[in-house]
């Protein structure tokens, strides 16, 4: 009779400033007999945020992982193919190219990799050339907190100064409130404005309302492809 082991699985990310890992929540996962995600799955759940047990699988043969989807703003990982022994250890035999799995403290952590989005910010003036020494600011929906993602390349607070040159963000998908701390001298700051990015990476204005001027007057944005 073939001996049997458990494998506990913990299903991960990184924290929106890439300092720690969380726990992931909503990944569909399944496991299938064999070296590639054919047929019926052997075992399968939607993640948690909590480690996962999976039980009975068969010594010395080869299972693969697949990550059916992943959450919004995360990228699944490819599929990978895992062994167990008789002791219960867990080695890799073909690892992901998206992602990051590793064996831990004798468990699979399989990390998924947040799935940014870049966009383009340009503040300008009427006539089309870029504003400097405005102070913009990123926020989540409800306009009360930054919102968090990447600045050339560096993770953190999504915040800046504006330049002679637009500004190139990296940020997850979903709806976001364009803040302007403050505006350079002789200019209104915009407020009240929301956009939304999609699983494409297009961005467009919430509802259609291109936010307000100090003055309540209309604020003239446009918003297309991946750049607002």
């Amino acid at each position: 009779k073939a001996k049997k082991q458990e494998v506990v699985v913990s299903k991960v990310s990184l924290s929106d400033d890439e300092t720690k890992t969380v726990g992931v929540v909503g990944a569909s996962i399944q496991i299938f007999e064999g070296e590639k995600a054919e047929g019926n799955p052997i075992h399968s759940w939607k993640t948690d945020g909590k480690d996962h047990t999976i039980p009975n699988l068969e010594v010395g043969k080869k299972y693969t992982f697949h990550e059916e989807t992943a959450p919004t703003g995360l990228k699944a990982v490819t599929d990978f193919v895992f062994t167990v022994d008789e002791k219960g250890a867990v080695k890799l035999e073909k690892t992901s190219t998206t992602g990051e799995v590793k064996i831990e403290e004798g468990k699979l952590v399989v990390t998924d990799a947040i799935d940014y989005k870049k966009v383009v910010i340009s503040k300008v003036k009427i006539g089309g050339t870029e504003l400097k020494d405005a102070k913009i600011e990123i926020r989540n929906e409800s306009g009360d907190q930054l919102a968090k993602g990447k600045i050339d390349g560096v993770a953190g607070d999504l915040k800046w100064t504006s330049t002679e040159t637009a500004k190139e963000i990296e940020i997850k998908p979903g709806t976001y409130t364009f803040y302007e701390e403050a505006a350079p001298e002789g200019y209104q700051k915009v407020t009240e404005l929301k956009f939304k990015v999609d699983e494409s990476g297009n961005v467009s204005l919430v509802d259609g309302f291109k936010g307000l001027n100090e003055d309540k007057t209309p604020a003239t944005v446009t918003a297309k492809a991946g750049k607002l």
